[in-house]
């Protein structure tokens, strides 16, 4: 409920994608029924749709061009598993390495993202 809260605090002032390594069947089974997230993104790249999945560095250039993102510095990435964070780092991009929802949001206020919110 945390992270859904801090999306919806950064919902509108920037843009937010969904990366996943997914499937079709898992996109219908679980993503689109289960979870609130996919309604709070500007898209989504889903790995089997792309051809390639996280942390091949590909993907993540994919993910910008989809974006619209001009300068990879200006892009954060987060992502629970470490190797991802990783390889996002690799070509340039900010990114967090997810924990927890209180870390997701001391991380977001260190790098200026976030404001005036209870840690």
């Amino acid at each position: 409920k945390q992270t859904r809260n801090i999306l919806r605090d950064l919902r509108g002032k920037y843009r937010l994608w969904l990366l996943s390594n997914t499937n079709p069947r898992h996109i219908q089974d679980e993503i689109e029924k289960k979870y609130l997230f996919p309604s709070l993104v500007d898209g989504a790249i889903y790995s089997f749709e792309v051809g390639c999945r996280k942390p091949n560095e590909n993907i993540y250039k994919i993910a910008m061009e989809k974006a619209n993102v001009d300068k990879v510095h200006e892009s954060l990435f987060i992502d629970d598993l470490y190797e991802n964070v990783q390889a996002a780092k690799n070509i340039g991009m900010n990114a967090i390495h997810f924990q927890s929802s209180e870390q997701l949001k001391k991380n977001l206020v260190h790098l200026g993202i976030l404001k005036d919110i209870e840690l």
